[in-house]
């Protein structure tokens, strides 16, 4: 269940698994986007927050809507 304690989290595992269902390699996203490759760790690990532009822009590259990424981390 999606709560407000665990979204950082599920959002984390929620973007590593779309950066693994492409076979993508940390440093390879972060190229792709201009981020540090420890910087996205971190958001992928739910240890930072990834800001809301940034979330639209990686699932714009993913091919997904936000309301289908929030039903996917639930």
């Amino acid at each position: 269940m999606l709560t407000y304690d665990n979204f950082d989290k599920k959002v984390g595992e929620g973007l590593k698994r779309l950066r693994n269902e492409k076979r993508l390699t940390l440093r390879q996203v972060g190229e792709i986007f201009g981020i540090n490759n420890s910087t996205i760790a971190r958001w992928e690990s739910g240890e930072n927050s990834i800001s809301a532009k940034l979330l639209f822009k990686y699932l714009e590259f993913y091919g997904l809507t936000y309301e289908d990424f929030l039903s996917s981390l639930e």
